[in-house]
């Protein structure tokens, strides 16, 4: 199955589960072009859902920047892993509880432009470039 058809189905999936998906984009603290990332964002939602053992009703997207990583890690590096040295457009996405007294962290997304996209933990992220840093976008 190819990506987009993936990301169809995550958001497919999202429809049918009626959660809405317009305040999933009514983002705080947002910058860039972030449009690109909106069919993503129930598949990120799902994963913060399984991570945080909390139901997607109960996350938000806190934070979306559309960044530039310094290299195909996007990001977060794996221990004994090679990536592509070139800057790679994409974006931060920052999932929270809507409750704070939940007691689960912020979880920290990284997406490529072309839809990549990883979970980061906690300690292990690089700071992205500013997506003005690439002279290319």
């Amino acid at each position: 199955m190819t990506q987009t058809a993936t990301v169809f189905r995550d958001v497919q999936a999202q429809k049918a589960r009626r959660v809405p998906l317009a305040p999933l984009l009514g983002v705080v603290g947002s910058s860039g072009n972030t449009a690109p990332i909106a069919p993503l964002l129930p598949a990120l939602l799902d994963d913060a859902a399984k991570r945080s053992a909390l139901p997607v009703a109960r996350l938000r997207v806190a934070e979306l920047q559309a960044v530039v990583w310094r290299d195909g890690a996007l990001g977060c590096p794996q221990p004994g892993r090679l990536y592509t040295q070139v800057l790679m457009p994409g974006y931060r996405v920052r999932i929270a509880p809507i409750d704070v007294a939940s007691g689960v962290a912020l979880l920290d997304y990284h997406v490529s432009e072309r839809g990549g996209w990883l979970h980061c933990p906690a300690g292990q992220a690089q700071r992205p470039l500013p997506r003005e840093a690439d002279p290319r976008i």
